[in-house]
C-alpha cells in the first residue's frame, strides 16, 4: 500500500520494535480512519462543527483501537503520527 497515512504510521510502529504485522494492522487503522476522516470532511450537508466533532471522535476511536492492537508503549508513536494526519484534516475543514 501507498497510502501516506498507512505508511507512516506503520512506519512508526516498526520504529516502535512491533512485529511486521502489527505494524501493517497499524498502517491499515491509519489508512481506513484518514478515509473516513476525508468523507466526514467533505460532507457538506453537516455543520463545519458536527464535521470537527465527528473527525475528534473518529481519530479518538483509531487511536484506542492502535492501542489495544500494538499495546500502550508501542502506540505512542503511531498514535503520535496518526494525531498529525489528523491535524491536517481539520485544518481544512471549511463550511
Amino acid at each position: 500500500m501507498n497510502d501516506f497515512s498507512y505508511l507512516n504510521v506503520r512506519g512508526a510502529a516498526e520504529r516502535a520494535g512491533t512485529s511486521e504485522a502489527l505494524a501493517d494492522q497499524a498502517g491499515q487503522i491509519a489508512f481506513e480512519a484518514q478515509r473516513r476522516a476525508s468523507e466526514i470532511a467533505q460532507d457538506r450537508q453537516l455543520s463545519v462543527d458536527e464535521r470537527r466533532r465527528r473527525v475528534q471522535e473518529l481519530q479518538s476511536r483509531a487511536e484506542a483501537e492502535l492501542t489495544r492492537a500494538l499495546g500502550d508503549k508501542a502506540a505512542r508513536a503511531a498514535r503520535h503520527s496518526l494525531g498529525m494526519i489528523f491535524s491536517s484534516t481539520s485544518a481544512t475543514l471549511r463550511p
